[in-house]
């Protein structure tokens, strides 16, 4: 190599050591003036917005998931909230993301519960079918029962706890709700085959049959009942309207003179 050729690389060796190094000075300040900004007091959460509540509260929500006012926006570990948020069971879903100035804002989509399932424990329902819960007189939830639909275990989730019974309660409670009134009762019943009833207040089941029937099921029993009221008084323990050919009614022994009694397909045919 010629002297000439030794200087050009020094010289191209200088020059690469000093890139290096100012590069490395240059991301040092930036790590360090980063680092201040994490740190400063322009950086702290000072507000925090809880949206879409219904039943739980922003201080619940803000417990649960352990957020400060301590905590700088930069630092903010929003997918670490939303899985600890995620895991209450009121919570179906939520974001957490950040805004200016410093705010955390919550999204909150709760769960929205529809009646609570009578196993070895209760547990409560959601409109998604999904028993997210064990039933708490805390709760204060005025909801109907489901019985008929036994896990053995009480676990939400056991394979016995057919996602398929759960989701044909839900519908048919959603049925329900729809028909013109609305039943009033404290329990939905799927009885045997899959045939639905109702219980109402006063202890009286309304047998409707299958999801399908139900509207007109109904029907026949709106048609029936002051008929059965005044023949009968209060003594009726069961109706079967589940037939559109045959209304059938069932006697408490002390309130009627036979235990069991049918009405004529003529006063059930509507």
């Amino acid at each position: 190599m010629t002297t000439t050729a030794r200087r050009t690389s020094r010289r191209n060796r200088s020059r690469a050591g000093l890139a290096v190094a100012a590069v490395a000075a240059f991301g040092g300040a930036a790590g360090f003036g980063w680092a201040r900004l994490e740190r400063s007091p322009w950086m702290r959460v000072e507000h925090v917005n809880v949206r879409g509540l219904a039943r739980l509260s922003a201080d619940e929500v803000v417990a649960y998931a352990g957020l400060t006012r301590r905590e700088s926006l930069l630092r903010l570990p929003t997918e670490k909230l939303e899985e600890r948020l995620a895991a209450h069971p009121w919570v179906k879903h939520v974001t957490v993301r950040r805004a200016w100035p410093p705010t955390v804002v919550i999204d909150v989509e709760e769960r929205r519960p529809v009646a609570w399932v009578l196993d070895d424990r209760p547990w409560v329902i959601d409109a998604d079918a999904h028993p997210f819960k064990a039933w708490d007189v805390a709760d204060r939830l005025d909801l109907p029962v489901v019985t008929g639909i036994d896990s053995g275990t009480g676990e939400p989730g056991d394979a016995e706890l057919t996602r398929e019974s759960l989701e044909e309660a839900v519908a048919m409670l959603d049925e329900l709700a729809h028909l013109e009134p609305a039943p009033a009762f404290d329990e939905l019943h799927r009885g045997p085959e899959g045939r639905w009833s109702i219980v109402a207040a006063s202890g009286r089941e309304i047998v409707l049959g299958d999801r399908a029937g139900a509207a007109r099921a109904w029907e026949r029993y709106r048609w029936l009942a002051p008929r059965l009221e005044r023949e009968t008084g209060a003594g009726v323990l069961r109706v079967d309207v589940s037939d559109a050919r045959d209304a059938y009614v069932l006697m408490d022994p002390e309130g009627g003179p036979a235990p069991r009694a049918a009405v004529p397909r003529s006063a059930a045919r509507l």
